[in-house]
């Protein structure tokens, strides 16, 4: 899936000035390296967290109860689609941790052969990018959405996108609606215009026979089509009840479709966050002062994590990202977002404000509840987090190497094996991702229990927040 408004709020709790970033990563590792003489990995990571300061990911800010009501029932309708046959859950499944279990992601108008999995149908494409997982993307510190993060919170607050791919527009930073003001609520805008993803070809009817209206409008008219979703909900009397409980004293006709991706957001932001009341990984439990909450393994790998394995570097802070983007040195699969000029994913190089320098440079991923949004990477190429971290030892060798035999054979074709390619993907790699990082497999095995330690309690149950059905009468779509 896919606003102006509120300055994420500063941590309060922390006395003082916070140190500077590259002082707290050099603690972290100085702290990990000089306390081996502890025999007990759970005692020296209590050092280390102690030392730096590390906090928790405060639990997520309350939510008004009748816009995450109206948000659910939106999130789960195909309503929202042109051809009403697929949901922003289809791309992105509770079953899925978020995401959908696939490489690529299949967007509307698939087709589906002897019951095997869905495909681009005529016209379409797979998706530019594996379904981002939405854990704690209502967090009040993050700033940037999407792999690319071509949606930004500036200085002043306000959201926008900067995208290429909508230079039809003639807009290339597209100020996002105030009543849309959280990334949350953003990401949720764009996605119901895009042809590959929700609103279909031109010409094309919808699962009942009747004519894609939604598709019938220009691609550089957003309004009309938010426009054109909003009169869909007008029709369906449970929306418009939903929507005069999470909008009161406003009339239907003065609300816009940012106003459906709040309420949205105010779902994500509820039932995404990976911190809960009594519901909390076993990582920010342990800082929260439970020194039993990991086990010696799982701090084991909190020190490689923090120490010598480097991952703090740019997985940092209380998100476990720096929010920045870099070139890891991934094989590229597909072309990527639609770009006349190259048939290759550039990553944030591809958004209209992003520099050269930025070549195959995607944004850091949050981290907690990573162990159930596989597979893994910007394009999903590898199907398990042992050879993420296998990747990161030799990056430039994963480059090159043999493509992963679990990659399905409909993405297989589609991975680069172009010289030119992937030479000028290790070009754009900085020198300090190139070396990589030595690991043996007990440190593998350790880090691997770490990761297991940032999933949420409730993160296997979030198939309780599928409804049985949605206002539409439209049945919920699946991956």
């Amino acid at each position: 899936m896919a606003p102006g408004g509120l300055m994420a709020k500063r941590d309060e709790r922390l006395p003082g000035r916070r140190p500077q970033r590259p002082l707290l990563l050099a603690l972290l590792v100085i702290v990990a390296a000089c306390s081996s003489s502890d025999p007990r990995a759970s005692v020296r990571l209590r050092d280390l967290v102690t030392a730096a300061g590390m906090q928790a990911l405060p639990l997520a800010d309350s939510q008004d109860p009748a816009q995450v009501a109206l948000g659910r029932m939106l999130f789960f309708d195909p309503i929202l689609s042109g051809a009403r046959d697929i949901s922003c859950s289809t791309c992105h499944h509770p079953e899925h941790g978020g995401s959908d279990g696939r490489g690529l992601s299949v967007g509307t108008e698939a087709v589906r052969t002897d019951g095997g999995p869905r495909l681009p149908g005529p016209d379409h494409t797979f998706a530019s990018r594996n379904a981002i997982a939405l854990w704690d993307v209502g967090a009040a510190a993050v700033r940037v959405g999407f792999w690319d993060a071509r949606i930004e919170r500036q200085a002043d607050g306000k959201l926008v996108l900067y995208d290429t791919g909508y230079d039809s527009s003639g807009q290339l930073r597209i100020e996002v609606p105030e009543a849309a003001s959280t990334i949350a609520a953003a990401v949720a805008l764009f996605p119901v215009l895009d042809r590959d993803e929700m609103r279909g070809e031109w010409g094309r009817d919808d699962i009942d026979g009747n004519p894609n209206e939604l598709a019938m409008i220009i691609d550089s008219d957003f309004e009309a089509v938010w426009r054109g979703l909003m009169a869909r909900l007008q029709t369906v009397e449970a929306y418009r009840e939903l929507f005069a409980e999470a909008f009161p004293g406003h009339e239907f006709g003065e609300l816009q479709f940012a106003h459906a991706a709040s309420a949205i957001g105010s779902f994500l932001a509820e039932s995404f966050a990976s911190n809960r009341p009594g519901s909390r990984p076993a990582w920010d439990a342990f800082l929260a002062g439970d020194d039993g909450a990991l086990n010696e393994s799982e701090a084991r790998g909190g020190l490689l994590f923090y120490g010598r394995a480097g991952c703090v570097t740019c997985h940092a802070g209380e998100l476990m990202s720096d929010q920045d983007s870099h070139n890891l040195a991934v094989r590229p699969i597909g072309i990527g977002a639609k770009n006349d000029d190259v048939d290759v994913d550039l990553g944030a190089a591809g958004r209209s404000h992003a520099g050269d320098d930025q070549r195959y440079a995607f944004r850091t991923p949050r981290l907690r509840n990573v162990s159930l949004s596989g597979p893994w990477m910007h394009n999903g190429i590898y199907a398990s987090l042992r050879d993420v971290i296998r990747h990161k030892t030799n990056p430039i060798a994963g480059l090159y190497g043999e493509i992963d035999p679990d990659l399905p054979p409909e993405l297989a074709g589609q991975v680069h094996r172009s010289a030119a390619i992937l030479t000028d993907v290790a070009a754009n790699v900085k020198d300090s991702v190139r070396k990589g990082v030595a690991l043996d497999d007990q440190d593998i095995d350790d880090l691997l229990a770490f990761l297991d330690a940032l999933e949420s309690p409730h993160g296997q149950a979030m198939v309780e927040q599928m409804p049985e059905e949605v206002p539409s009468g439209a049945p919920l779509v699946a991956p």
